[in-house]
């Protein structure tokens, strides 16, 4: 958010239509739930700064 100098709102929409979240696991009881963001939408080097 303070990188990209985003308000709480403007963060949490780009969250919401960016971010797919998926099940990791059926079979097991305890299910696991990851969040996946493509690629071409934030470069590896905003990631590491």
């Amino acid at each position: 958010m303070q990188q990209y100098d985003w308000a709480f709102e403007e963060a949490y929409m780009f969250g919401s239509l960016a971010i797919d979240l998926e099940i990791n696991q059926v079979v097991d009881p305890k299910k696991g739930i990851r969040a996946v963001l493509p690629k071409h939408l934030i470069s590896l080097e905003n990631l590491l700064t």
